[in-house]
C-alpha cells in the first residue's frame, strides 16, 4: 500500500500562550543585569538564540530557526533552567528540525521533550500525547520503524491515559502512524487495536473519504484475516476498497488489493449469506458490492464440473531478511493452472509488508502441481485461482505475540536510557 502518502503532523503545536510568555522572558533577560540568579526566568545564554529563533522563523529562514533553536536548548540544558521550559525549548527545536527534514535531530529533541513532558506536571496530557506522536513521527521519516512503533504505542498510551479529551484530528494522526510502523514492522497483533482507534477518530472528525482512512480499514481487514477472522474482515475490506476507488484512479491498485480479499473470503459464501452481506453492505456508505465495482476477480468453482486440485503444495520458504527483523506478513497470490497441472502467471495482487515475501510466496507457487480443470469432460485451463499465505515468526498465543513485543519495547527503553 505504498500510496499512502497522507502522514502529517498532528498541527497541534506548543501553545502559542506558553510560546509567548517565553519569549516575554527571552525579551526581559536581555534587558536586565548581565548577572543571573536562578531567580530569573530566563539567562541571556537561553534569550539571545530563542530571541533569534523567534526572529527566524518569521522571517521563514528555516536554517538560521534551526541553528538558534537548538542553540537555545543546549544553553538552556547547561543552565539547568525549569523543566517545563526546557521541554518547551526542546520541542521548538524538533519541529524545526522536523520541517527541515532534519529527522534524526527531530527524533533526538522530541525523545527529550517527551521524556521532560512525562515528568512534568505542568505538561498536560494532549501535550504529551503529541510530543510522543512527534518523536514517533520523526523516527518513522528516518526510517526506523521500530522506534517509530515504540514511540506511536507510548503516544497511544498517553492518550488512553488522558483525564482530558484529546483531540480526534491529534488521536487519528496518532493510531495511523502507530497502525503504519506496526504494518511496516511485521506487528499484526496491535493492528485490531491501532486500525480500530484511528477509524473511530476518522468518524468522529466526519472525514470523508481520504487514503489514511481508506489504509486503517485495510490493515483493520487484513489483521482480522491474519488472526483467523475471515467473516469479521469483509466489511473492513468493503470499506477500504470502496474507499480507495471513490479517491480515483491513483488509488485503482490498492481498490483491487481490497477486492481480492474481499472476493477470498466471500467466494463461497451461500444465497443466505450472500444476502445478509448485501443488506449490510447496503447500509452503509458505500452500497455498491466491491465485485461490481471492479467486476470479477477470479473465475470460481462453480464455472467447472470438476475444479484443479492441488497434487503437491509446499509452503514458502520463510525470507531470511524477514526471519531475522522478526517481521510477519501476508501476501496474497493469483495464478493460473494449466491443462498439464502446472502453475503460470504467478503474481502477488496484495501483500503487507508491501513486497518483503512477494518473491517467497510466488517461487512457491510456482512449485505447485495439480489436477487440472475439467468442463464437459475437456481438460481446461483454470484462471485466476487465488490462495493467500501467512508468515509469522510468532507461532504462538496471541498473548505470546504481545509478551514478545513488551519484551522489544523494554529493549528499546534500555537503549534510549544510554
Amino acid at each position: 500500500m505504498a500510496q499512502v502518502r497522507g502522514m502529517i503532523a498532528a498541527g497541534i503545536l506548543p501553545g502559542k500562550t506558553m510560546k509567548s510568555v517565553l519569549a516575554a522572558l527571552a525579551a526581559a533577560a536581555l534587558i536586565s543585569a548581565p548577572a543571573w540568579s536562578q531567580d530569573d526566568p530566563l539567562p541571556q545564554s537561553v534569550a539571545r538564540p530563542y530571541l533569534d529563533y523567534e526572529v527566524a522563523l518569521e522571517a521563514g529562514d528555516g536554517p538560521a530557526a534551526m541553528a538558534a533553536a537548538r542553540q537555545a536548548w543546549q544553553a538552556a540544558e547547561r543552565a539547568r533552567i525549569d523543566r517545563s521550559l526546557l521541554g518547551i525549548l526542546a520541542a521548538n527545536y524538533g519541529d524545526v528540525a522536523y520541517a527541515e527534514g532534519e529527522y534524526e535531530a527531530a527524533d533526538e529533541a522530541w525523545l527529550e521533550a517527551a521524556r521532560i513532558g512525562d515528568n512534568d506536571p505542568h505538561t498536560d496530557a494532549v501535550e504529551r500525547s503529541r510530543r510522543w506522536y512527534m518523536a514517533g513521527l520523526s523516527a518513522f521519516a528516518d526510517d526506523n520503524r521500530g522506534r517509530a512503533r515504540n514511540f506511536a504505542g507510548r503516544a497511544a498510551d498517553r492518550v488512553e491515559a488522558a483525564d482530558v479529551p484529546v483531540p480526534a484530528n491529534l488521536r487519528a494522526e496518532i493510531y495511523f502512524l502507530y497502525t503504519r510502523a506496526a504494518v511496516s514492522t511485521g506487528a499484526w497483533w496491535r493492528l485490531e487495536s491501532s486500525a480500530g482507534n484511528a477509524i473511530a477518530a476518522f468518524e468522529e472528525l466526519g472525514a470523508d473519504a481520504n487514503d489514511m482512512y481508506a489504509y486503517c480499514y485495510y490493515m483493520l481487514g487484513l489483521s482480522r484475516y491474519f488472526w483467523g477472522e475471515r467473516e469479521d474482515s469483509v466489511m473492513p475490506f468493503h470499506m477500504a476498497g470502496s474507499m480507495y476507488a471513490s479517491l480515483g484512479e491513483r488509488f485503482r491498485g490498492d481498490a483491487q488489493s481490497s477486492a481480492y480479499w474481499f472476493s477470498l473470503v466471500t467466494n463461497g459464501y451461500d444465497d443466505a449469506q450472500k444476502a445478509d452481506l448485501h443488506a449490510r453492505i447496503a447500509a452503509t456508505a458505500y452500497p455498491e458490492m466491491l465485485s461490481r465495482t471492479f467486476g470479477r476477480n477470479t473465475d470460481t468453482a462453480e464455472h467447472y464440473d470438476t475444479d484443479a486440485q492441488p497434487v503437491r503444495r509446499e509452503i514458502p520458504d520463510y525470507p531470511r531478511g524477514a526471519l531475522m527483523a522478526n517481521l510477519d506478513g501476508v501476501a496474497l497470490v493469483r495464478f493460473d493452472v494449466n491443462e498439464d497441472g502446472r502453475t503460470e502467471n504467478a503474481e502477488v495482487v496484495a501483500s503487507a509488508p508491501p513486497q518483503i515475501f512477494d518473491e517467497a510466496a510466488v517461487e512457491a507457487v510456482e512449485d505447485w502441481r495439480y489436477d487440472p480443470a475439467v468442463i464437459d469432460g475437456e481438460i481446461v485451463r483454470r484462471t485466476g485461482v487465488l490462495t493467500e499465505f501467512r508468515f509469522s515468526v510468532c507461532q504462538e498465543t496471541r498473548s505470546e505475540c504481545r509478551r514478545q513485543a513488551r519484551e522489544e519495547e523494554q529493549e528499546l527503553l534500555e537503549r534510549d536510557s544510554h
